[in-house]
Order: structure tokens, then C-alpha cells, then sequence
């Protein structure tokens, strides 16, 4: 009994002591919420009102632009187990609504942020990397021994509600909702003998049930456990178990407030807050209603429907190998494993509200400035100036850049911030000894501090604090070394006044001083009180290593619906009579795991990322793209797949009642796949930063995009000949115009392709939806105000690349590679397509340009774009056959500017058009005709039954119009894969011999033509549009041999929609000739003198006629076309005049070239082998000597 009355005594003092103490964090609590039994060691609260104030106050110092306009707990338990000494704390029912409301900081408010962002930057940059590495281990291992390993959480029912009011919609009134629930959540430290978290889901394969993905990523994961046990200590292990998970999005049209920002802003200071006006028990259950309709809705009406996933966190202490050196690091690995599907349904309009959040999130660090600078206008011209105010803080803190007038009042501040902050460490209480005497802080002093303080960011305050420790510590080595000082302690006749006055010739002989102006400015020298105080602290080195490991067994199926506020026809607004049902896109890969993998690398300062996904089963689509007419298309998740437990079979073949992976749905439910990646899928990237004098650190991007693995088909004994290509179901697959008996390629990746459908029409036969689309790029809605649709410059992503790249700091190395299987290209009612070879390009682009890089099957890619792209002259001898590798520019050449691409359309103007045309191109080829004008008519009747005809005349029909550039980016595309053919049939071929040689290439020459017959259908259908001609293209065609390109030209649909081609094309097909076939490019020059095109026209880029460029070729049937026609080798071609460069004959390009024919054949023809040409004034004899 005694023990019993002590204990209610005791659980009545801690009432009272929790009552007293709860007002801080709880509204209106009282003892009968209060359940407490000493002798069971539980403590639980129950129905609270949370107090929004702390939580404010945590969100300001995360820097996230929201306040907490109610919160409601309806219980929090702690159990405490005295014997074990462990805790355990349950907290249930947590409902918080949140607001992104501008709250105007106060001065007490911002001071603090500041302060607290100055102690963690001073912490990094006070301490050396030894010291700190130090800190954070102990601080790790003592957190986790002392408090995580005894702590275990349990949180359920837990919902976050974020509540926008009156800043979304077409107008800006609108309200929208969004929404986090919670089921459960476990956080469970681990004994340290366990290995860890992470170890915890070694078991787990990373891709599920698939074979060779599972072992790879099993001894992987294997591996990397072994390796962390050897050298590494163990410090902290949790695991975080999470079950129903799920988001939602009210859209304004549904979006329903249950606390306005009128009432939260008239009860913000009331003891009780909202609910001064607002019923705690209404608000509860309206909340509760909206979650219990939220957990029974249609996963396809969520914006992540309920989902689970264990989360694995390890703290692990390694050696750290630097040189010679030994150091110790952190490492952090941090597993997460999904349990379930990953489906995601979002919409364009969620998309536009995140990006204003953002948005708002990155001003709201202006606001610690803006706040304190300037009050609320009371009227126009005061609000205009906080305007103004405003966007001189947003290019001074965010973009680092300073006015005249605001980097002289920095430098004064900066030296006045050095001197009042020494003073601190002044006066009769200071430690240091000879500083007691000195002249203190004064209150006046203090507040100015404080003024400096809340003008400048937390980086900008830490490098003047480290300044002045710089001056304290030489002065206190000055003073202590000083002859006349008394073990430090200064003279009692050494005034402070006098010791600050800087007059040298008083300080020496008198005992403790400071530094004098003088000394200062050779303290910190120009880097200090100059440019060094504008560029702010060079970024630290890190201590802390992370990896993330993201795994998802079941795949992923992520779906768009492309509402109306994002998506809007033609004919005007968004308007309920106006707008059809919006169309969806869904990426899907649930057939196969994915793994995303994130290293944070503390050596070079980068962090490499990767995504792996493995080829699906047999018989089940790889991940794909699907186009659905409407989101009820995707309502039961991914559709076209085969029950789970159901036999994988071929594609198409067997059961009949499989569905097709394809296509299907009926009406609003159709979809089909316009984009799928056959085989493995991989996508790596590294982001290193470049350490720089520059204010801001540039950065070296590298991305590396591969899909399938290349394997050489085996050879038919017909000659040495590949097979044919075949698909995963091995059913044969012909090229354009090709029966399946002819040969195809040699480097065909086997069994793998990328398949893309174009959209011009449904399976069904509804119209698809590019065209709405290509009339939403062109149209005036979508450019900016005040200039014409079709593409501005400063609307396109390209174009914001291209001046990155060469004209700011921002990137200093991009570099990517990308390898993609032969591409299938088709229309989505059309069973034949069209089949491109594969892919392999990589470029090299630093400040300034681009550097370097190939395209498999073309010239080195700085010559191509050189010669072609810009108006940059190249020498002739740089000419040469094969891929041209991945070397730098010799003799270290400067790089190529990127001028065409800061001038190009943007980005959506630019794919909608080729992918439009392209598919007009491949609805056209059901025409029965051959001839070219049938071929026009087809272009022109798809053009007529799409509503494309026209569309783009407002784009601006002049060549040098940034529209200009998606008919050369068509051209380019169907010379780089005619190219590709060439390379992959007969130049990277060994066992081709002189008598399969004619064979080879009249294979070749059928691939070629059927590929430029498919993209010259295009370019007709691009210029019927009303995009314009780049001026470029038709001396692109010619030299590519493209006569199917050139005839597009010569006879577009309609009438005047093509400019007539221009001079040089001949010595343009005759330069083509060296690595193109002969034969193609000889009936070009043919049909281009058939068109009355001069014989003797020489380019007007380098002067050379179709002569020249013959026998640099060593081309005989150009060259004696040449001949014939009247164009005999000149003896000497003398320079115009002194300085001038002599241009090599045509004797000396023939012997150079190795042509022994066309030697011969210039020799018949009067060639003097003993005439001086060329620059260095060499003969023909003398260059066959040399070579």
C-alpha cells in the first residue's frame, strides 16, 4: 500500500511537471488526456491539439515554405523497460495541414536561422578534415550506443495534408490538395554482429525472379557485403519497415479547404489557434471521412496508390586511402526495397503545381533577406520598390552576382564585420590575456554586427569570421613574441584607442597591439578583401561517402494523364465543349525488376548513378512507352500482360486468348506501344564538379544510354552472307523495300530492336494524337508573348544547352555515348515498318564547344558538323574513311562553337515535326505507284486526312528561321543511317573478297534507297507543313548520295512549298564519293546534270570542282564523267597573288589518294607530274615519292 501511494504521489508531480511543460507544444491540455502507470513504465497522451508554433519553427530551419495551420495527435505512448534499458515510443493518429503561406519573418526569426546556418558551416570549415572525420565518427557511435540502439518507433495513421489556396488554375484563384497517408512504420535499431541493415536484404535478389539478372546482382551485393566487413566499423544500423504508403491530388475542380487562410490568419496569435473559430471534432471527422474515401479508391484515382517498402540504413567507418596517406570516412548505405508494384498517376497540371513549389521553395530564401530589409508597401510606388528590392536579392544571393555599388558597400562591410567581430573576444573577460585591456563590444556595435548579419548569406559570414580568426592569430603570435610584451599581458599605458589608430610608431615599445591597415592588406593579400569575399567559401571536402540502392523487384508503371490545362486543341481555351478526354502516357517495365543505384563518391566530388533493367520473360513486353486514348486505359494497371502464374509462350503464337502486348481496349480504354526497348536497359551518368577560380563550380557531366547487347549474327554458307534479322519470336523481319532473303546487316543486335510506333492513328482507326499535338507546338499558345510561334531561341532546351556549353560556367565537360539496337519505325495501322540500324555516337563537348566525337559509320563528328553545319572550313587532307574514332582534335584545334544549335527551335517543335513527318512518311507507303510524284501524292493525301497541311505556315517560312533546323536534323538523320548501313555491310566486314564485292554492294545500294526513299516521303510531308528548307540540305543530300532526298526536293506535293536547289551540288556529290558508294553517288551527278546543273560548278565552301574532288576519291567513273565533259587537269593553277594559298591539281589529289587508275587515267589526259602545286609547291612525282 505504502508503495502504492508513492507511486500515485509521484504519477501526480509528473502530471503537474508535464502540464506545466506541455503549452509549449500542445493547445489546451489538460491531466484527463494524461495516462501514466509508474510501476508498467507507460506514459501515453491521449487526444492532443498540437501547438503549430515548434513545428513552424523546425520548417523554417529546414527552409521549407510552409506553416502548420492545425495538427491533431490522438495518441503518443512511451513504454519504457528499465531492466533492458530500452525505450519504445508509439505515436498514433498524426494529422497535420500544412499551407505555403508567405508568413513575414521577424528579425528575432531570421537572426536565428542565420546564426544556426553560420555554427554548421563554421563546424566544416574551423576544423581540419582529420579533425572533423573524428567528430562525426564518435558523434555517430555515441548516438547510435547511447539513444538509437535503445529507441524503437512505431508511427501509424499517419495523414499530411497540404492545402494551397488561391494560386492555381488558369486564373490563379483556384485551390488544390495535396495529400500523404501513412498505415505504419517501424524503425528498429540492429545489433552491430549483425552485419547490418543492409546485409538484411542480401538475400533479396535485386531483380526477383529472373535468372542471370539475379546471380549478377546476388554476388554483387555479396561481394560489397564482404569487402565492408573486412576494413570497415560498423557505427549505426536501422531498419525502417513502411507499409501503405500512398499520395493524392485534388485538382481545383474537386479541391475542397478545411481551413482557409482567413482564419488562420485571424486566430495565428489565439491561445487555442484555428480552433478558436474552427469545431476540433467536425475537423477530425471530416478528415477522417476524406482518408477512408481516399484508402477504398481505384488505385487508377491515386496519385500512388498504397504501396511498401523496408528501408535498410548503415553508418560504417572506413579506411580511406588518399596518396600515402590512411584516413578514415563515413559511409552511409542506405537500401531501399520495394515490396510491391511501383505505380505512379500523375498529370500534367500536378507536374505545373510542383514546379510552383519549387519555385516558391527557392524564394523562400530570400525571404530571411527581403523580410528585414524592406516593410509591406502602403502603397504602388512602395510595393513597385519591394519589387525591385526583391530581384536585386534574387541575382545577388542566388546568381552571385554584384553591382558596382553592391560590391564596394560589401568590401566596407566586410572590413567593418572583421573589426567589431575581433571585438568580441576584447574586454575584462576575454581568455586571452594581452586582450582584457582592449576595447570591448559595445551594445551599438552588437546590433550593428547583427545589421551585417541579416544582409548576407551564412557562406559570405563564415568567410569574414575566418578572416578575422586569420588576424587574431597573428596578432596573438605577433604579442607573444613581442620583446616589450609581458608574457602576453599589455602595458597599462597602451590605450585601446591608440592601439586601433594604426600608427606603428606608438605601438612598438608599448606591449600588445593589432595589426596595422598595412599588415592586413599583406595578411590577407587581393584574394582576401578582393575577389575573395565575392566568391564565397571553396566547397569542403566531404567526410561522408552515401550510396543509395533502390530496388524494386516487380517493375514499375507510371502513368500521365495529359489534362486540358496542359493540353489544350487548337480552336481556343480549355472549355468543357472545347476539350476532348484527355490522352495518357504510361511507362511501363512491369515484367521486369529495376534497380537504381547512387554513389556519392568523396574522392573527386561526384555522384555516379545508374539504372539497370534486365530484359523481360519470354512472350511479355520489354519496357515500353503507351500511348492510352484516355486514363481508363490504364486503370487496372499495366495492361497487355498475362495473368501472374500464367506460361510465358512466344510472341504471338499458341494461346490465343493471350492478350497482345502490342495494342488493344476498345474506345475511351484503347492504348497500344509507341516506344519499346527491346533487351537490356541501362542508363549511367557521373556529375563531378570542377574546382575553378570561379565563383561557381562548374560541372563535368558524363551519361552513357545503351539498350540490348550487340552480338554478331552467324554467317549462311551462301558466301559468307549474315543471316536475316529476326525478332524475339523469331519471326523473320525485312528492311523497307526488302524480301526476307536479303542480306541485311553483320552487327544486328540479336534478337533486340527498338520499336516506335508513330501515332497517327489508333489500331482502331481514331485518329492518334500527334497531330493535335504538332498543332499545340506550332501554335501561338504555346511560344512566348510577343514573339511569333515556331520557335524562338530563348524557348528552346537545346538552344539554353548550347549557350551553357559556350558561353557560360555553368557545365565545363558534357560527355555522352549512346548504343541503341536496330529501330523498327512504323505506323501504329500499318503491320509493316520501316527498319533503321542501330545507333553507336558519343561526343565530347567542353567550354567553348564541341570537341570531339563519332557516329559509327561517319566521319569524325567535329569535321562532319565543320564541313556541314556551320561555316567553319576544314583542308581536304582531314577527309578520310572509317568511324574517325574518339581522339581530340590534332594539333589542339580550339573547340567548334555551337552556334546552329543556340539558334535552334525548341525542343517539342522539333520532335513533334520529324516524328509527324516520319509517320505521314510511313502512312504514304501503302501507295501502289513507284514514281516519285504517286509517292508525293501519298504524302500529300496523309497530309489532307491528318490536318497537317499548312499547319506550321505561321512558323515563319524564311531558311534562316530557327524552324530552319528540323528539316536539316531530318537530312542529317537519314545521312547518318545511310552511312551506318554502309559501315555495318562492307567496312567493318573482313570476309568480303573482290568476287562477293558487286554482291555486297548492290545490297547495300538497295538498303541505302529504300532508307533515304523513307525520309525524302518525310521531308516532302515537312515542307507541305510550311517549315522552310535549310539552306544546307540539299548539299548534305548530295553529298550522302541521297537521290531519293534530292527528287523529294525537285518534286515537293505542293506547289512553291520548296525553294529550287541551288549551285555546287555536283562538287558536293563528287566530294561524297571518297566514303560513300560510287555508283550512288555517280547517278546523283548525273541527275543533277539531267537537271541542267553545270559540269564545271565548284562548291562555294573550298573552290574545288567535280574534277578535283574525283581524283581525291580516286573515283574512275567520276572521274572520266569529268573528262568527258571537257574538264582537263590544268598544268599549274598559279596563286592569284602573293600570300595566297596555291590549290593542289588534280594530279596531286589523285596520287595522294592512292587511285593507280585515276593516276592513269590524268596522266592520258595531259597531267604534268612535274608541276609545282599546293602550298608547299610539291609536284605529283614528289608526293608518290613520299607516300
Amino acid at each position: 500500500g505504502r508503495l502504492c501511494g508513492l507511486a500515485m504521489v509521484f504519477e501526480t508531480g509528473l502530471a503537474e511537471l508535464l502540464q506545466s511543460q506541455a503549452a509549449r507544444f500542445l493547445h489546451g491540455f489538460n491531466a484527463e488526456q494524461l495516462r501514466l502507470g509508474v510501476l508498467s513504465g507507460r506514459l501515453e497522451l491521449c487526444n492532443l491539439t498540437l501547438n503549430p508554433e515548434p513545428l513552424d519553427s523546425l520548417l523554417l530551419e529546414s527552409e521549407i515554405p510552409c506553416v502548420v495551420k492545425a495538427g491533431l495527435l490522438s495518441s503518443a505512448a512511451v513504454q519504457v523497460s528499465l531492466l533492458q534499458g530500452e525505450l519504445e515510443l508509439t505515436v498514433d493518429g498524426l494529422t497535420l495541414l500544412l499551407s505555403p503561406v508567405c508568413r513575414r519573418l521577424s528579425r528575432e526569426e531570421v537572426l536565428a536561422h542565420r546564426t544556426s546556418e553560420v555554427q554548421r558551416l563554421e563546424f566544416v570549415h574551423t576544423r581540419s578534415q582529420s579533425q572533423r572525420r573524428s567528430l562525426e565518427r564518435e558523434m555517430f557511435r555515441q548516438l547510435f550506443a547511447d539513444y538509437l540502439s535503445r529507441l524503437k518507433v512505431t508511427v501509424r495513421n499517419v495523414h499530411v495534408r497540404l492545402e494551397v489556396e488561391g494560386e492555381c488554375g488558369d486564373s490563379r484563384g483556384g485551390n488544390t490538395v495535396f495529400g500523404a497517408i501513412l498505415s505504419s512504420c517501424r524503425i528498429t535499431p540492429l545489433p552491430l554482429s549483425s552485419g547490418g541493415a543492409a546485409a538484411s536484404f542480401v538475400g533479396l535478389p535485386p531483380y526477383g525472379g529472373g535468372s542471370s539478372g539475379n546471380s549478377s546482382g546476388g554476388q554483387h551485393g555479396a561481394a560489397s557485403g564482404d569487402g565492408r566487413a573486412a576494413g570497415a566499423e560498423l557505427l549505426l544500423a536501422e531498419r525502417i519497415d513502411v507499409e501503405g504508403f500512398a499520395m493524392y491530388h485534388d485538382t481545383p475542380d474537386i479541391a475542397k479547404l478545411h481551413i482557409d487562410l482567413e482564419t488562420y490568419n485571424a486566430t495565428r496569435k489565439c491561445p487555442h489557434g484555428v480552433f478558436e473559430r474552427v469545431d476540433q471534432a467536425r475537423l477530425s471527422e471530416a478528415l477522417s471521412r476524406r482518408l477512408a474515401a481516399q484508402l477504398v479508391a481505384a488505385p487508377a484515382g491515386q496519385l500512388l496508390p498504397p504501396t511498401g517498402f523496408a528501408v535498410g540504413v548503415d553508418m560504417r567507418s572506413q579506411p580511406l586511402r588518399e596518396g600515402h596517406h590512411v584516413d578514415s570516412c563515413l559511409t552511409m548505405e542506405v537500401v531501399v526495397h520495394v515490396t510491391g508494384p511501383s505505380r505512379l498517376n500523375f498529370a500534367c497540371s500536378t507536374v505545373e503545381y510542383a514546379r510552383w513549389l519549387a519555385r516558391r521553395m527557392g524564394d523562400f530564401q530570400l525571404w530571411h533577406f527581403l523580410h528585414t530589409e524592406a516593410s509591406p508597401g502602403a502603397n504602388s510606388s512602395a510595393r513597385w520598390h519591394l519589387v525591385r528590392r526583391f530581384l536585386a536579392l534574387k541575382r545577388r544571393i542566388q546568381g552571385n552576382k554584384y553591382s558596382l555599388e553592391e560590391a564596394v558597400a560589401m568590401r566596407s562591410h566586410c572590413k567593418e564585420y572583421v573589426r567589431l567581430y575581433k571585438k568580441r573576444f576584447n574586454g575584462p573577460e576575454s581568455t586571452i590575456a594581452w586582450r582584457k585591456t582592449l576595447e570591448p563590444l559595445t551594445e551599438e556595435e552588437g546590433v550593428r554586427l547583427e545589421d551585417i548579419e541579416l544582409v548576407y548569406p551564412a557562406d559570405k559570414l563564415v568567410n569574414f569570421r575566418l578572416m578575422a580568426h586569420a588576424e587574431m592569430k597573428t596578432e596573438a603570435a605577433l604579442n607573444g613574441s613581442s620583446p616589450h610584451s609581458t608574457r602576453g599581458v599589455a602595458s597599462p599605458s597602451a590605450s585601446p584607442a591608440s592601439a586601433w589608430s594604426g600608427n606603428a610608431g606608438d605601438l612598438y615599445g608599448r606591449g600588445a597591439r593589432e595589426l596595422t591597415p598595412l599588415e592586413r592588406l599583406h595578411l590577407h593579400g587581393q584574394q582576401g578583401y578582393g575577389a575573395g569575399i565575392y566568391r564565397g567559401l571553396p566547397p569542403p571536402s566531404s567526410s561522408l561517402k552515401i550510396r543509395i540502392d533502390i530496388q524494386a523487384p516487380e517493375g514499375l508503371c507510371w502513368i500521365c494523364n495529359l489534362d486540358a490545362s496542359a493540353h489544350r486543341t487548337a480552336s481556343g481555351p480549355s472549355t468543357p465543349s472545347a476539350v476532348a478526354p484527355s490522352w495518357a502516357l504510361a511507362l511501363d517495365c512491369s515484367a521486369q525488376p529495376v534497380r537504381v543505384t547512387l554513389v556519392d563518391s568523396i574522392v573527386d566530388a561526384s555522384v555516379f548513378g545508374t539504372v539497370e533493367i534486365p530484359p523481360a520473360p519470354e512472350g511479355e513486353r520489354n519496357l515500353a512507352l503507351l500511348l492510352g486514348r484516355s486514363a481508363a486505359a490504364f486503370a487496372s494497371g499495366s495492361p497487355g500482360r498475362r495473368p501472374r502464374g500464367a506460361g510465358h509462350g512466344p510472341r504471338g503464337g499458341g494461346n490465343t486468348t493471350a492478350p497482345s502486348p502490342d495494342s488493344g481496349g476498345e474506345g475511351l480504354a484503347e492504348w497500344c506501344s509507341i516506344l519499346e526497348f527491346g533487351g537490356a536497359f541501362q542508363l549511367c551518368s557521373q556529375a563531378k564538379t570542377v574546382f575553378t577560380s570561379s565563383p561557381n563550380s562548374p560541372w563535368d557531366v558524363y551519361v552513357d544510354l545503351s539498350c540490348g547487347q550487340g552480338e554478331l549474327e552467324a554467317a549462311s554458307e551462301r558466301g559468307g552472307r549474315p543471316a536475316t534479322f529476326v525478332d524475339g519470336g523469331g519471326k523473320t523481319l525485312p528492311p523497307w523495300n526488302a524480301t526476307p532473303a536479303k542480306i541485311v546487316r553483320t552487327c544486328d543486335y540479336k534478337h533486340q530492336r527498338l520499336r516506335v510506333r508513330v501515332p497517327l492513328a489508333m489500331p482502331s482507326g481514331q485518329p492518334g494524337p500527334l497531330a493535335e499535338f504538332f498543332q499545340w507546338c506550332s501554335s501561338a499558345e504555346n511560344s512566348s508573348p510577343g514573339r511569333p510561334p515556331g520557335g524562338e531561341p530563348e524557348d528552346s532546351a537545346v538552344a539554353w544547352f548550347a549557350r551553357h556549353i559556350c558561353t557560360t560556367r555553368n557545365l565545363a565537360v558534357v560527355r555522352a555515348r549512346i548504343r541503341l539496337p536496330p529501330l523498327s519505325l512504323g505506323h501504329l495501322a500499318d503491320d509493316e515498318a520501316a527498319l533503321l540500324p542501330c545507333i553507336d555516337a558519343a561526343c565530347h563537348l567542353e567550354h567553348g564547344g564541341l570537341v570531339d566525337g563519332f557516329v559509327v559509320g561517319l566521319h569524325n563528328l567535329r569535321h562532319f558538323a565543320a564541313t556541314f553545319l556551320t561555316a567553319a572550313v576544314c583542308p581536304a587532307a582531314a577527309e578520310h574513311s572509317g568511324i574517325g574514332g574518339a581522339s581530340r582534335c590534332p594539333g589542339g584545334a580550339p573547340p567548334l562553337p555551337l552556334l546552329p544549335l543556340e539558334e535552334a527551335p525548341p525542343l517539342s517543335l522539333l520532335a513533334g515535326a520529324v516524328l509527324a513527318a516520319l509517320g505521314i512518311a510511313g502512312a504514304s507507303r501503302g501507295c501502289p505507284q513507284a514514281n516519285t510524284s504517286d509517292h508525293a501524292a501519298g504524302v500529300r493525301l496523309s497530309l489532307e486526312r491528318s490536318g497537317l497541311t499548312g499547319c506550321c505556315a505561321a512558323s515563319g517560312g524564311s531558311p534562316e528561321s530557327p524552324a530552319a533546323m528540323v528539316s536539316l536534323s531530318l537530312v542529317t538523320l537519314a545521312v547518318m543511317a545511310g552511312r551506318r548501313i554502309i559501315w555495318d555491310m562492307r567496312d567493318s566486314r573482313l570476309d568480303i573478297n573482290a568476287d562477293s564485292a558487286d554482291i555486297c554492294t548492290a545490297d547495300i545500294a538497295d538498303e541505302i534507297s529504300g532508307v533515304h526513299r523513307l525520309f525524302g516521303s518525310a521531308l516532302q510531308a515537312l515542307l507541305s507543313m510550311g517549315l522552310p528548307l535549310h539552306p544546307r540540305c540539299a548539299a548534305l543530300a548530295a553529298w550522302a548520295g541521297a537521290s531519293e532526298v534530292l527528287e523529294a526536293l525537285a518534286s515537293p506535293p505542293h506547289e512553291g512549298s520548296c525553294p529550287p536547289l541551288r549551285g555546287g551540288l555536283v562538287a558536293w556529290a563528287a566530294r561524297g564519293a571518297l566514303v560513300n558508294l560510287s555508283a550512288r553517288q555517280t547517278d546523283v551527278v548525273r541527275w543533277l546534270l539531267q537537271r541542267g546543273h553545270a559540269l564545271d560548278e565548284p562548291d562555294a565552301q573550298l573552290g574545288r570542282s567535280l574534277l578535283d574532288w574525283a581524283a581525291w576519291a580516286g573515283d574512275v567513273s567520276l572521274l572520266g564523267l569529268a573528262l568527258r565533259g571537257g574538264l582537263l587537269p590544268a598544268p599549274l593553277r598559279r596563286s592569284p597573288g602573293p600570300g595566297v594559298q596555291l590549290l593542289p591539281s588534280p594530279l596531286t589529289l589523285a596520287v595522294a589518294s592512292r587511285g593507280t587508275r585515276a593516276v592513269s587515267m590524268l596522266l592520258r589526259a595531259a597531267g604534268d607530274p612535274h608541276a609545282q602545286s599546293g602550298a608547299g609547291g610539291v609536284s605529283p612525282l614528289l608526293v608518290a615519292a613520299r607516300h
